[in-house]
């Protein structure tokens, strides 16, 4: 009996201390993290401006506030502003079909313009930095 109950102990021992790596990563998984500032430490606020023209001469500017990405800012715009906006989900990223009341055709579609330059990639991986000028432009396609 005695054998037997020393046989039990052990294999407890074996497997937990084979399972307490999980038991470790569960434990630090739910512990508790400090975030903030310290007093009088100011936090870094991404500023972006955003430009919708619309053509015909009506543009309107915007400020988005930490947007990561052009997409973002452009969603954060017509979010907070009451602008519909529409977009399409390819494989390759997101495409912007329509912002307020003007939608991609056969002859005008939305580009998008950051420091008066275009990009070389979709708006949902451009990555914006603070300062930065974003002009969606409703514009004749080629």
């Amino acid at each position: 009996m005695k054998r037997i109950f020393i046989g039990l102990v052990a294999l407890f021992i074996v497997v937990l201390g084979i399972n307490s790596s999980s038991f470790k990563t569960i434990k630090t998984a739910f512990a508790p993290s400090i975030t903030g500032t310290v007093a009088g430490e100011a936090t870094e606020q991404k500023e972006i401006t955003v430009i919708l023209d619309f053509g015909e001469g009506k543009a309107e500017t915007y400020s988005a506030k930490n947007a990561a990405t052009v997409l973002e800012a452009l969603e954060q715009t017509a979010k907070d502003n009451n602008i519909p906006l529409f977009l399409k989900e390819f494989s390759f990223g997101t495409l912007v079909e329509t912002i307020g009341s003007k939608t991609n055709d056969k002859e005008k579609a939305w580009v998008y313009y950051v420091n008066g330059q275009t990009a070389e990639v979709g708006a949902d991986q451009f990555e914006v930095n603070t300062g930065d000028i974003i002009e969606w432009k409703y514009e004749k396609i080629n």
